[in-house]
């Protein structure tokens, strides 16, 4: 079965560790968990693919449990910060490579594909999923974090004396939000409601087994994000506001039927209870 490795294990090597960031680590971890129970494995016999992976944030953790982990990014000082953080704590099950999530060829599929913060800024969204799904074992999951283009944090992020600044320098200029930057380096491109993120995935044939909001409003301020009561407040409310509130979401998707046969039913208003986990499948 699983191997035992607790939560705050897990978290503990990531550089990212605010209420927003554990939130994070601990949709992945379950659905690792989850998994690996599934398929009455060690979580060592899982692959993990994970695109824009930056410095580590999640990659270090999933490289903790075991798991074989492959790291995708553009950014060339990212995977040379990650390649050096997981050397310095021996992880030998860890692999970088130089590429955009499209462009990517990985030569195998893998048990879970992550995208973390990538769909939003991609100019070809459909493409992104494409490969995604190409990389994905038949019976593997996605996990997708997208924040919400319409949400608090982007209406505080879009007004702010520097987001008009490069919007103004754009339109001066003729430019492309897309047009000669990486994913690490570009404003988002596409804005998402949660229907027309499910109206993405679905057309790419993946159907959603989870659907948690990330934070609510207190992110607006990174001042107020360290604080770790409020960020805790923040991670809380998360919980009870409607989706088109939030500030962004992670899920949790399979391949699903083909395009047209029906969005499944967990992907309406109701939210989907997602309990906390400690171990896992080292304790309850």
């Amino acid at each position: 079965m699983a191997s035992t490795i607790s939560f705050e294990e897990f978290a503990a090597v990531s550089p990212c560790r605010d209420a927003v960031d554990r939130r994070k680590l601990l949709f992945v971890y379950r659905a690792l968990e989850d998994l690996a129970a599934e398929r009455r494995a060690q979580v060592t016999d899982l692959s993990v693919l994970e695109f824009a992976c930056g410095a580590g944030a999640v990659t270090l953790p999933l490289a903790r449990t075991g798991a074989r982990v492959r790291a995708v990014d553009t950014d060339r000082r990212s995977l040379d910060a990650l390649s050096n953080a997981a050397s310095r704590a021996g992880f030998d099950n860890l692999s970088v490579t130089a590429s955009d999530a499209v462009a990517f060829r990985g030569g195998e599929r893998f048990d879970l594909v992550i995208a973390s913060g990538v769909i939003e800024r991609a100019a070809d969204p459909d493409a992104l999923l494409a490969n995604v799904v190409h990389h994905l074992r038949p019976d593997g999951v996605v996990i997708v974090a997208a924040a919400n283009g319409y949400g608090p944090r982007q209406l505080s992020s879009y007004l702010s004396p520097r987001s008009l600044a490069r919007r103004w320098s754009r339109q001066r200029d003729g430019g492309d939000d897309a047009a000669g930057s990486t994913v690490a380096s570009r404003v988002r491109t596409r804005h998402f409601t949660p229907g027309s993120l499910v109206t993405l995935f679905h057309r790419n044939g993946l159907d959603v087994q989870r659907f948690m909001n990330s934070d609510f409003l207190f992110t607006i301020s990174k001042t107020l994000r360290s604080n770790p009561a409020i960020g805790s407040l923040d991670t809380e409310l998360a919980d009870l506001v409607p989706r088109w509130m939030a500030s962004g979401w992670y899920v949790a998707l399979r391949r699903g039927g083909p395009a047209g046969s029906g969005v499944p039913a967990m992907t309406t208003g109701k939210r989907v209870p997602f309990p906390a986990a400690q171990s896992l499948h080292g304790a309850p």
